[in-house]
């Protein structure tokens, strides 16, 4: 680099500084509002070749493309698992409830079936009480289901006769 270019860059920085001391900026702005001071063209008709930090707008483009990435990548994730965590919260309500209809019915094993209304109204249950293949037993299954999409739950358990 020319002398004189040195020069003239080194005069700019001079002259940034009461600027930033007049606006009542802060050291570390002042600091980094210097550090791009070589980056500012030496006249008016031509620019000087001085290396300036930075980044290109392919770099920045690259990043930008990676992040959409791994963003979107991280999203279709957490809706993934949102709809598992949404799909086992179901099943588990529905297999406690035929689990309580089946302590009900053990008592005295009888056909039937209704509905879980004040609580549950969505929701339906069925037992049936089968023979089993070995005898002496009883099969009794209990089935809960969602009306709306047909999400079913089946419990079965032996009972001697």
């Amino acid at each position: 680099m020319r002398a004189e270019t040195r020069a003239k860059l080194l005069r700019d920085q001079s002259a940034l500084l009461p600027l930033v001391r007049k606006r009542n900026v802060r050291m570390q702005y002042a600091s980094l509002l210097l550090s791009f001071a070589p980056c500012i063209p030496v006249s008016s008709r031509r620019f000087a070749r001085v290396p300036c930090s930075g980044f290109t707008l392919l770099e920045v483009m690259v990043a930008l493309a990676i992040m959409a990435g791994v963003i979107l990548t991280l999203l279709g994730s957490v809706n993934y698992h949102l709809g598992i965590i949404a799909k086992e919260r179901d099943s588990t309500t529905l297999t406690l409830l035929a689990r309580t209809r089946m302590a009900e019915l053990e008592q005295t094993p009888v056909k039937g079936e209704g509905t879980f209304a004040p609580s549950h109204p969505e929701l339906s249950w069925k037992a049936e009480l089968l023979p089993a293949d070995l005898p002496g037993l009883q099969k009794l299954v209990v089935k809960v289901r969602r009306g709306s999409d047909g999400t079913e739950v089946a419990l079965v358990r032996y009972l001697q006769k």
